[in-house]
């Protein structure tokens, strides 16, 4: 377990940036902010917390890129990446960055609810549902939308954030954009992926056009993905690091909680030997199989391929301090996530955390 914990606290590049560690703490939504999409003081609480944690990577919630509160997603009282909000985030940046100087802190930004759906199959026959939004959206609302993430996207670098994690996954309006699925006839659609990505590629060009005239070339653009079809899985990693040169690549799954699935789409990427740092989540999700997440690290880190980033989600829910923990070799003393699902329908650990009335 030490030589696995040595290697995890490696420091490694990304973009512009150094991490301290390899440990990911992936975006967890929580949705306690305001009627105009402001944190509430339980939100800068909560990053405290994970910040105490020194995680290598800490991504920010996903916060959707308006100033429109119907934009929001499922998260009805969610954040909102505005200019009008822009003191608060820097207030965030600042406390989070207060208490872990070195972590790279980054934000997860997306259109929120328009078009958003359930599952998408790369075919209707294959448990496609919920795109009936998506396909009536005029087109006017997805270059709205565009607009807006580009917008969003340097409010978070004026905020003092590292880097942003472009949402394409998980049902989201961006994924369905670039979904085989996705049959529009407006400019929207298209037979190949590259016509699919015309919202992707719009975006990175236009953030990157608005960061350089602020002189912030070096904020971090990644994207997070959850395509199991492998064939447009490798046309997508084609477009994010050949053509838009992403800084990372976030593995994931539409089954966000099969950590198998993941770790195979990882080691499908890692083959076609990206310039972008890949990263791999779900080490969370081995703990329904009662397997050491930390011996699944192991397993990921010495592989022929291994991912350049680690990650959790939940496990953070359990026990902030996880990667502090497994620096000082504290390994009986962490926390770890029972995966009851409790979080869900709870602010906090119902296990570990402070019980509810």
């Amino acid at each position: 377990m030490e030589d696995t914990v040595d290697r995890l606290f490696e420091k490694r590049a990304i973009g512009a940036k150094t991490a301290p560690n390899l440990l990911v703490l992936h975006p967890l939504e929580r949705g306690d902010g305001d009627a105009e999409g402001k944190p509430h003081e339980t939100a800068y609480e909560w990053y405290r917390q994970l910040a105490a944690g020194q995680w290598g990577i800490l991504f920010v919630e996903c916060v959707a890129c308006s100033d429109d509160p119907a934009d929001r997603g499922h998260h009805p009282n969610g954040l909102l990446m505005c200019e009008s909000n822009l003191p608060e985030f820097k207030r965030m940046v600042r406390e989070i960055k207060e208490v872990s100087p070195e972590t790279v802190l980054m934000i997860q930004l997306s259109t929120g609810s328009v078009g958003e759906g359930s599952y998408l199959g790369d075919l209707p026959s294959t448990g496609w549902k919920g795109n009936e939004d998506f396909m009536n959206l005029p087109a006017s609302v997805i270059q709205r939308s565009l607009e807006n993430m580009i917008k969003g996207s340097v409010v978070a670098a004026e905020a003092g954030f590292d880097g942003m994690d472009f949402k394409l996954c998980h049902g989201h309006m961006t994924y369905q954009l670039l979904c085989r699925a996705n049959k529009r006839q407006d400019e929207w659609g298209g037979e190949t992926l590259r016509e699919r990505a015309r919202f992707t590629v719009e975006v990175v060009e236009g953030i990157r056009t608005e960061l350089a005239l602020r002189k912030k070339e070096d904020f971090i653009i990644g994207a997070r993905i959850s395509e199991p079809n492998m064939a447009n899985l490798r046309d997508i990693v084609e477009v994010l690091d050949g053509d838009l040169g992403m800084d990372f690549i976030s593995v994931s799954n539409p089954d966000v909680f099969n950590a198998d699935a993941i770790s195979i789409m990882t080691q499908f990427v890692k083959m076609m030997k990206p310039k972008a740092a890949v990263m791999q989540a779900a080490f969370t999700s081995y703990l329904a199989t009662q397997v050491n997440p930390v011996e699944q690290m192991r397993q990921a880190l010495a592989s022929a391929l291994p991912p350049d980033f680690v990650g959790f989600g939940r496990q953070a829910i359990a026990d902030p301090l996880t990667p502090e923990k497994l620096r000082k070799g504290l390994f009986e003393d962490i926390n770890w996530c029972k995966r009851c699902l409790g979080c869900f329908r709870s602010p906090h650990c119902v296990h570990y955390g402070p019980k509810d009335p």
